[in-house]
């Protein structure tokens, strides 16, 4: 039997997926994961989104043909030095002789090459179009290599785009690297095909997926149309529940380019992401809205609240084995305190949707009703079993910032140390996860953001917050002088900022290091860039560069930011919330002196 990766440990906040579990995920769910492993693997390789669990090699999803479809099984990458992993499958096929033995030596059919002339001819007969052409080398604006794409082309008023052709089979490893490189270089990259055949290859769903449930077809109704309306059309197939809906004719300009790497009609994949994260609560919203607070041991407000107790026991049947146990442990009646438990998550994320105070049991209900009620629940035995739980509903959204509260902090500490906590796994921890799958669901949540649908409230730190930041990070690099050099901006796309820094005069000091004079942004960059450069850690550098230079808290669970710090080159590199970079360019390398802390500097 082949052998596979059995649990890959994924970064936060996926965590680790066993195989069993991986195979059960919807088509759509895995796909979106190989997409997103693919697109780290070609953008960091040294940084793989997944690794397996024994060797901690790169791993990436394989899809596996069988009679009932495609199955996903987790693979090593190609090259990597894994072979006494237990799990190693053996040598893949390179790339290349991939390639060569799909074309057989081919790369462009008599049919691929009328298709391209067919596009790039109705598109010329665009009025607004500036510039066409078919299999030519594109010169890169940011990126440092180009690429030819089957047609590109420029629409005034609309944009540049690329097409490609596709035929047969595309490789998961050239969908990622054209998606990243036409992303960076703002064109939008459209995949074309001939036929959906009706068992669709992996590489097909793989483009499928990126433009988000959507494939273009030039067939011969798009042809037919394109030749009546005098311009390019493609048939547009969008993926329904149970198969393909019926295809709508579309112009560039029906088309959406404004969500990154994809371009589609419609997206089919965030409606049902957004309506699976809804429906389990729409109920409790309805009676959350009379009458709070809410008294859950007077039997007529539990008799209200039966079909919700209902509702979620149909979601989560081991709640049902739960209340009698909880009953028989501490003699407490398991629906009313269950009820309780919701109220209060349902407390956290109100509060952090409307941006004030919104508590459902208590009567207390101004400013720092939420903090009081937290404190005084924790503080109470049955409900010290839940401090892991609450504070990762805080942590996960716009409530975050409770959890600098000293009070609440001790409150969670003293919970923790005097009870058992619930974890993953646990009857009321699934409930939850049910009811709030955008805070306890990893990998639905981590979907939800790299497709830019996370909602606000369930953000862990405010967007116009980090923006600002940035600006301000941008302004203060830009516009102050360090050292001896001036910024210099590398362009709007890239929104790159260069700042020169004189390290050797980062701060003048008596004995014992004490200033002579007040701190400068100067002197500020320099020594944030040294001091956490002492621990060794990027994501450190990263956040403090943010908080301490701009004299701004950083908010809690802020996304990990894309750093790199050398010592040879002395550069400190670091993306924006658009995943743009930003630079800060060192005079000279980070050398052997002493911190803060008095401690050396580790190379």
């Amino acid at each position: 039997m082949q052998r596979t990766v059995e649990i890959a440990d994924f970064e936060l906040p996926r965590g680790a997926v066993a195989i069993g579990a991986l195979m059960a995920m919807e088509p759509a769910a895995w796909e979106h994961l190989r997409a997103e492993i693919n697109l780290r693997h070609r953008r960091e390789p040294k940084r793989p989104l997944a690794r397996c669990r024994l060797c901690q090699g790169a791993v990436y999803i394989r899809a596996q043909t069988t009679g009932n479809g495609n199955v996903p099984l987790f693979q090593h990458y190609v090259g990597a030095a894994v072979d006494d992993c237990p799990w190693y499958q053996g040598r893949n096929l390179i790339p290349d002789n991939a390639r060569a033995a799909q074309y057989q030596g081919h790369q462009e059919s008599a049919r691929h090459r009328w298709i391209c002339d067919t596009i790039a001819e109705l598109l010329e007969r665009d009025p607004r179009c500036t510039k066409v052409s078919v299999d030519r080398y594109l010169k890169p604006a940011i990126e440092d290599r180009g690429c030819y794409p089957d047609i590109y082309a420029e629409i005034e008023g609309i944009g540049r785009f690329a097409f490609e052709v596709q035929l047969s089979k595309p490789f998961a490893f050239e969908i990622a690297a054209r998606h990243l490189h036409y992303e960076a270089e703002g064109v939008s990259l459209i995949w074309v095909f001939r036929e959906l055949e009706a068992d669709l290859p992996q590489g097909f769903r793989d483009v499928i997926t990126l433009q988000r449930g959507n494939a273009f077809l030039f067939d011969v109704a798009a042809f037919d149309a394109s030749i009546a309306a005098n311009g390019l059309r493609l048939s547009t197939w969008l993926d329904g529940d149970s198969g393909w809906l019926k295809p709508r004719i579309a112009r560039l300009d029906d088309l959406d380019r404004g969500s990154g790497r994809s371009v589609f009609l419609e997206d089919r994949r965030t409606p049902r992401l957004l309506h699976y994260c809804q429906e389990a609560r729409e109920k409790w919203w309805e009676a959350l809205k009379t009458s709070a607070p809410f008294d859950f041991a007077n039997p007529k407000v539990a008799e209200r609240f039966d079909p919700l107790w209902a509702s979620i026991r149909s979601y989560v049947p081991e709640l049902s084995a739960w209340k009698d146990a909880f009953w028989h442990e501490n003699e407490i009646r398991s629906v009313p305190h269950f009820l309780e438990v919701a109220a209060m998550l349902f407390s956290i994320a109100r509060s952090a949707k409307d941006g004030r105070d919104r508590v459902y049991v208590s009567r207390y209900n101004k400013e720092g009703a939420l903090l009081a009620m937290l404190n005084a629940r924790l503080s109470a035995a049955p409900y010290m079993p839940y401090a892991t739980l609450i504070e990762t509903m805080l942590a996960n959204t716009m409530a975050h910032e409770w959890l600098s509260r000293a009070s609440l902090q001790t409150a969670l500490a003293k919970a923790r140390h005097r009870a058992a906590q619930i974890r993953p796994g646990h009857a009321i921890w699934s409930a939850a996860k049910r009811l709030f799958p955008e805070v306890f669901d990893g990998m639905l949540r981590a979907e939800l953001n790299d497709l830019g649908q996370l909602p606000a409230w369930a953000m862990s730190n405010p967007a116009r917050d980090q923006q600002e930041l940035e600006h301000d990070l941008l302004v203060a690099c830009a516009g102050l002088h360090f050292g001896n050099g001036a910024a210099v901006g590398s362009g709007a796309r890239s929104r790159s900022c260069l700042a020169r820094i004189d390290l050797d005069r980062r701060r003048r000091s008596g004995r014992r290091g004490r200033r002579r004079h007040a701190p400068s942004n100067r002197d500020a960059l320099g020594s944030i860039v040294r001091d956490f450069h002492e621990a060794g850690s990027a994501q450190a550098a990263g956040s403090a560069l943010f908080a301490g230079l701009l004299a701004k808290r950083q908010p809690s669970g802020w996304g990990r930011p894309a750093i790199s710090l050398s010592d040879h080159l002395g550069v400190l590199c670091l993306s924006g919330s658009d995943g743009r970079p930003l630079h800060a360019k060192l005079d000279r390398p980070l050398g052997p002196a002493t911190g803060r802390l008095g401690r050396p500097l580790h190379r």
